[in-house]
C-alpha cells in the first residue's frame, strides 16, 4: 500500500496561511526573491505546454498563472479553482484585466472534488499549488477524470529530493530565503504564516513518487527538473 501523501490533517492551516500571505501583499514578492526572479519565467513555460481551448488553472491564487495561459495558448475559456473565495474574486479581477476576449470562470472547490463533469476540459495547469492537496492521488484522479482523451496535465511544483542531502539543503534554502524575504521586503510580521511552507515540501511527494502515479493513470507522462527542488510533470490523457 503507497504512503500516503498529502496535507490532511493541516490543510486549513495552510490555506489559512497563504491566504493570509496574499492579502497582506507579502505572497507574490516573497515567492518572486526565493526563486530568484524566476517564478514568472517558470509560470511561462509551464502555461507553454497546454493547448486547448477550455482550461483549469487547479489553485488559481492570485491568477498570475492564468494570465501565462492566456498569453501563451489558444485558451477561449479558463475556469480558476481555488478554495478560497475572496482570493478568487481577486484573481477573476486581475485575469479579466489581461485576458480580454477570454471567457473567465471562477469556481471554489478543493482538488479532491473538482465541481466540474467528466471529459470537460482541454488541459489543467497546476503551479505551485499542487503540493497543497489534500491527497495527492485522489487529486490525480479527479484530473484524470475531467481532462478530455487526448488532453494534458502539467505540474510545475517544488518537490520533495529523494537524496536526504539534497532535501536538507532545499529545505534549508527554502526556510533561510523565506525569512530573508520577509526581513528585506517589509513582511516580517507575516514570517510564521512561511513555517507552513516547510511543511508542505515535506508532504510532497518525490519526483520518481509522482511520476509513477502519473505513469500509472496517464499516457507520455514525464518529469524534468528545472531548479533543485522545483520540477515541472507532464501527461496526456
Amino acid at each position: 500500500m503507497p504512503a500516503r501523501s498529502g496535507l490532511a490533517g493541516i490543510w486549513e492551516k495552510v490555506i489559512g496561511d497563504i491566504h493570509e500571505l496574499v492579502r497582506s501583499g507579502c505572497y507574490e514578492a516573497v515567492n518572486a526573491f526565493m526563486s530568484l526572479l524566476t517564478v514568472s519565467f517558470l509560470r511561462d513555460r509551464a502555461s507553454t505546454m497546454l493547448s486547448g481551448s477550455i482550461i483549469l488553472d487547479a489553485g488559481a491564487g492570485p491568477g498570475y498563472t492564468a494570465i501565462h495561459v492566456c498569453r501563451n495558448t489558444s485558451v477561449r475559456r479558463i475556469v480558476l479553482l481555488d478554495p478560497v473565495p475572496s482570493m478568487l474574486s481577486s484573481a477573476v479581477r486581475l485575469v479579466k484585466l489581461y485576458c480580454r476576449g477570454i471567457n473567465v470562470e471562477a469556481v471554489a472547490g478543493v482538488f479532491e472534488y473538482l465541481p466540474l463533469a467528466d471529459n470537460s476540459v482541454d488541459g489543467v495547469i497546476s503551479t505551485f499549488a499542487f503540493r497543497d492537496a489534500v491527497d495527492h492521488r485522489v487529486a490525480l484522479n479527479e484530473f484524470y477524470r475531467i481532462l478530455r482523451r487526448g488532453g494534458k496535465l502539467v505540474i510545475l511544483d517544488i518537490y520533495r529530493p529523494e537524496d536526504p542531502i539534497t532535501n536538507f539543503s532545499v529545505k534549508l534554502y527554502f526556510r533561510l530565503s523565506s525569512s530573508l524575504a520577509a526581513v528585506l521586503l517589509g513582511c516580517i510580521g507575516k514570517l510564521r504564516n512561511y513555517a507552513s511552507f516547510i511543511n508542505t515540501i515535506e508532504r510532497m511527494m518525490t519526483p520518481a513518487e509522482l511520476l509513477r502515479e502519473l505513469k500509472i493513470r496517464f499516457e507520455n507522462a514525464s518529469f524534468k527538473t528545472l531548479y533543485p527542488g522545483v520540477g515541472l510533470w507532464t501527461a496526456i490523457k
